[in-house]
């Protein structure tokens, strides 16, 4: 089985961890697996450095020609079997290359809770017969997307997994090394990217609720983000430069979030969260939103605490109460039903479905 991954991100977030370790898992059930990716993103030299088959692509719109025609062209050059698109702009220029003659069943990974755009072209190429199957990560995006589809049938649940033995790890006082802090400095943090959707507004006006009662509280901003400068000024403006530090990207994430005594997100809109079931790898108490599939694996008195979309009032509340109590629930044991290994081997099997089905409309 030879499988083309398709894509269109420039920066290196939870998709792009998500498709490595499909890459790799698949390997070990013998599947071959080449790469389209944007130019100059870091995902293309990830591919490059791992010696992967694979095209570099402009990717500029869902209506590049130049791009659909390229994916074409490498398809068929490499003679695969499947296709799997891992981003609405791959999706969308690999519909295009269908009508450019391309003809390769495709698998769609669907990982956002936003609802099918009510314009012609969302709407088809979510139907185009093309795509054989959708895999949403969570059940709330199955749910969100099947009124949209002609054929709910062809849409499955498949949870994104995380790598849980390298969460391996001893406690070690590392933020509190790297920011100068006293050892009794509790730390509650997110690893999310600096974006709208993950709304640190509220994570910084839960920080100033919580500081105004425990001032022992520090919040860590761990990541890079396209509103990293108007976060930054938000923090400013209510005070808290002392209180909410900005780490910058790290890439030792499990020390980082073994030093955690709380981890907070708060999204607006969430299709899994994988940063979530790190930290429940990591057994970090998780205080989250109620927003997209949060709710799947963050439940409220088993696996962590939820509260409602921008509530900094519940939020804080629930912070303090892990603060001054980190009971695990039951976090620990029910991540290990999220592997890499688990979510790679039902990626394989829808694989062999299509393909299954692709023989026999021959």
């Amino acid at each position: 089985m030879k499988i083309l991954h398709i894509s269109s991100e420039k920066t290196w977030r939870g998709g792009e961890q998500q498709i490595a370790y499909l890459i790799a898992e698949l390997k070990g059930r013998g599947v071959e697996s080449v790469v389209a990716s944007r130019s100059g993103s870091v995902f293309h030299e990830y591919c490059r450095n791992l010696g992967l088959p694979q095209v570099a692509l402009g990717f500029k719109s869902e209506f590049d020609v130049l791009t659909a025609y390229g994916i074409k062209t490498f398809a068929e050059e490499q003679k695969v079997d499947l296709i799997h698109l891992h981003t609405a702009k791959g999706h969308g220029l690999a519909v295009v290359a269908s009508a450019l003659g391309l003809k390769v069943p495709m698998a769609l990974s669907k990982r956002t809770d936003f609802p099918i755009k009510p314009n012609w072209f969302s709407r088809f190429k979510y139907n185009h017969p093309s795509v054989k199957r959708i895999l949403c990560v969570s059940r709330k995006i199955k749910e969100i997307i099947d009124p949209d589809l002609n054929d709910p049938h062809r849409s499955t649940v498949v949870y994104s997994g995380v790598d849980q033995q390298k969460f391996k790890f001893e406690r070690k006082n590392f933020f509190h090394e790297l920011l100068s802090l006293s050892p009794q400095i509790k730390l509650v943090g997110n690893t999310s990217a600096i974006a709208d959707q993950k709304d640190y507004f509220t994570f910084v006006r839960t920080a100033k609720r919580v500081c105004q009662r425990r001032p022992d509280v520090r919040f860590l901003i761990i990541g890079t983000g396209p509103m990293e400068s108007e976060i930054r000024a938000f923090v400013k403006e209510e005070q808290l430069e002392e209180k909410v530090l900005f780490t910058g990207f790290l890439v030792n994430l499990p020390e980082v979030l073994f030093n955690l005594d709380v981890f907070l997100i708060t999204s607006k809109t969430e299709g899994l969260g994988t940063s979530i079931l790190d930290a429940h790898a990591c057994r970090v108490p998780v205080v989250g939103t109620d927003a997209g599939g949060i709710g799947e694996i963050v439940i409220s008195g088993k696996t962590g605490s939820l509260c409602p979309v921008a509530d900094d009032g519940c939020l804080s509340e629930k912070v303090l109460e892990r603060l001054a109590d980190r009971e695990l629930f039951e976090a620990p044991a029910f991540v290990e039903n999220f592997s890499k290994a688990a979510t790679a081997e039902k990626t394989f099997r829808v694989y062999q479905d299509i393909l299954a089905h692709a023989k026999l409309e021959i």
